[in-house]
Order: structure tokens, then C-alpha cells, then sequence
């Protein structure tokens, strides 16, 4: 793929491998200068790629979105499957019609040996309420917005008056 990059630094998650190998001393844990500075570099690089930032950690060509990411933050349904995995839909068969959040057991091996014990490895399952959602997707949608307008007075189509700010009114953008 050539029109989308996610740039995700690897975290230290409990019951993995790199966890394990950082605790004991065998590998070291990266200086906070160091990332950044690695974080403002690939940056750099991927904008001089004609690459344009979307979110903190997403970079596209051609409206090349992440449709995964792009669900997520239009409060759209999605599926975590595996050791840490989030997701957000409705559960089918049971009659309930409200979102509920699920997360996943982190552990892989303690994973498995839920999905072999009980069908699932689920750790916590929370019922979206319908405020909680409005909220959400309210601030995701500012989220997007703002990002929407670095990316437009990016283009440099137009001249931006100083001071001046981009409205989303519902499908138009207004420069106020």
C-alpha cells in the first residue's frame, strides 16, 4: 500500500514478550527524547512524501482513510478480535438494540484458555447509553473537523484571512 501509513510506537503491554524482556533488563526502554524526536522525523519525512496527517498517528494520499479509523471515530460498529482487542457493535440474538463496548482479555495465554473454557476470551463488557455515544461522537467529530481544516489551509487553494476559523455546518465548511 502506497497511499497510507499508520506510525504507531510499540507499548509496553503486560503478558507479552517485550514486556517480559524489558522487565528482566534485557532490553532497554527508549528515551522520551528519543521517540519524540524518531516520532518528528518520520513526520517530516512522510509530509515531504505528499503524505498528509489525519490523526496523531495516521498519514494518507488521496483521501486514502483508514476505514477501520474511520469507524471508529464516526461511532460506526467494529469488531475486536484477540488478546487486547476493543470493540464497540450490537450484540445479535439476545434483543438488545443499544452499542456495547467489549475488550478483550490482554494476556495471549490467558486468552486462549478463556476462548477454550468459556467461547470467549471477554474481560469486560459496558453498555454504551445513548449520552455516552452523543458525547463521543460529538468530540470525535470535532476531532475530525479541526483535522479537516489543517488539511485544508494545507492545500493553500485559497487565501485564509489571519484570525479567521473553519465551521462545519453540517456537510459545508465555512471560513468565518
Amino acid at each position: 500500500c502506497d497511499d497510507h501509513v499508520s506510525l504507531y510506537q510499540l507499548t509496553l503491554e503486560r503478558g507479552t514478550s517485550l514486556f517480559k524482556q524489558v522487565h528482566q533488563g534485557f532490553l532497554p526502554i527508549t528515551n522520551v527524547d528519543i521517540i519524540s524526536e524518531m516520532y518528528e522525523c518520520a513526520r517530516h519525512v512522510l509530509q515531504n512524501s505528499g503524505f498528509h496527517q489525519y490523526e496523531v498517528s495516521n498519514f494518507s494520499k488521496n483521501g486514502a482513510f483508514s476505514t477501520h479509523n474511520l469507524s471508529y471515530w464516526q461511532g460506526s460498529q467494529y469488531i475486536g478480535i484477540g488478546p487486547g482487542a476493543h470493540g464497540r457493535f450490537v450484540p445479535r440474538g439476545d434483543g438488545r438494540i443499544h452499542q456495547e463496548a467489549r475488550i478483550q482479555t490482554l494476556e495471549p495465554d490467558v486468552w486462549m484458555k478463556e476462548v477454550f473454557a468459556f467461547g470467549h476470551g471477554t474481560r469486560k463488557q459496558t453498555p454504551l447509553r445513548e449520552l455516552d455515544k452523543y458525547v463521543r461522537r460529538n468530540v470525535e467529530r470535532l476531532f475530525l473537523i479541526l483535522n479537516v481544516e489543517r488539511l485544508f489551509l494545507s492545500l493553500s487553494i485559497c487565501d485564509v484571512p489571519e484570525n479567521s476559523s473553519l465551521v462545519n455546518n453540517r456537510h459545508f465548511i465555512t471560513i468565518l
